[in-house]
């Protein structure tokens, strides 16, 4: 046998409620439940594009962006000393100050959403340029590792917080403790 200590009806709880009441003033069960099928459409779109933005700008950032930026290995263009700094093999007047992994910004610009939907985002770059962006983001081969695409911290943060504010205005906050 079960000892109830506390019981509690759904009819005591919705006045705790804030911010969930319609236009007659009740709860609205229905409404609810309608916005609530359709943020579960457009949520996965709406965070995956919060995600591509967010490694796009780790292109501005110039490293990893997981609690504070992570800057990526110098270029040796930029490096007095080395071949690369002395003897360029192109005449190009911006390359020591030319941002790292930013030629032409493909790269960056082909960080997309690839598909999303409620149980799985995927954010990724084209086929085109799938294994230049491998090689950089995972240090393979002689290129050094120039992440800019992973689990962040600071992503985690973002992508709740977006997650909560619509879900938030949707049910409201619930208010358990101060009537």
């Amino acid at each position: 046998a079960t000892t109830e200590i506390y019981t509690l009806s759904l009819h005591d709880a919705l006045p705790i409620y804030r911010n969930g009441m319609s236009r007659k003033g009740s709860f609205d069960f229905k409404e609810k439940l309608a916005a609530l099928k359709k943020l579960k459409q457009t949520l996965p779109r709406e965070v995956g594009e919060i995600t591509a933005n967010f490694f796009q700008d780790n292109f501005t950032k110039q490293g990893f962006d997981d609690n504070g930026v992570n800057p990526w290995k110098q270029v040796r263009r930029r490096i007095a000393g080395t071949p690369e700094y002395k003897y360029p093999k192109k005449k190009d007047l911006g390359r020591r100050t030319r941002a790292i992994l930013v030629k032409s910004g493909k790269l960056r610009r082909d960080i997309k959403v690839r598909s999303a939907r409620f149980d799985r985002i995927v954010i990724g770059t084209s086929s085109l340029t799938k294994k230049y962006a491998s090689a950089h983001n995972n240090g393979e081969g002689k290129m050094p590792k120039r992440k800019f695409i992973g689990n962040s911290r600071k992503l985690q943060r973002k992508q709740k917080s977006h997650i909560t504010n619509r879900l938030d205005k949707i049910l409201g906050r619930f208010n358990f403790f101060n009537f």
